[in-house]
């Protein structure tokens, strides 16, 4: 964006408060142009768009409701055989609503493993990059 006020427009035309913006520019998610400072142009590492589409088709939908039900008749029917991984960010990050976890859980039972950072900020693999990369790195290993 061209100045860090249309950058902050922008995010709030889709949703984002003015919080957002200052959270970001604390924590780096938005950031002026590293590579043409003298151009005032801003960054952010959270496309306005994906809350756009994100929100109406995945979040705010039962579709993850019906997927780890087509999950779990696969694993009935020995169809498919694999573990599903959720990793939650803490409680300022995270898009995860606990009962949606739990329905999960109850759903798909041992098959699914959650994994929580606490400490953690929506982009986990940025803001708890070891712990993030050892469960990777466990999951891979089990594979």
């Amino acid at each position: 964006r061209s100045s860090k006020e249309s950058l902050n427009q922008a995010l709030n035309d889709v949703g984002y408060p003015d919080s957002f913006v200052e959270r970001g520019l604390s924590n780096g998610r938005i950031e002026q142009n590293a590579k043409a400072p003298q151009s005032s142009t801003w960054w952010s590492h959270v496309n306005p768009d994906f809350r756009k589409l994100c929100y109406p088709h995945v979040l705010s939908t039962s579709q993850g409701k019906a997927d780890c039900r087509t999950l779990a008749s696969l694993f009935k029917e020995k169809k498919i055989n694999f573990p599903v991984h959720v990793l939650v960010a803490g409680e300022e990050g995270t898009v995860c609503i606990e009962d949606s976890i739990q329905e999960m859980k109850e759903i798909l039972g041992d098959q699914l493993t959650v994994h929580r950072y606490p400490d953690a900020g929506h982009s986990i693999h940025s803001t708890e990059p070891v712990k993030y990369q050892e469960t990777i790195n466990a999951i891979i290993n089990k594979c």
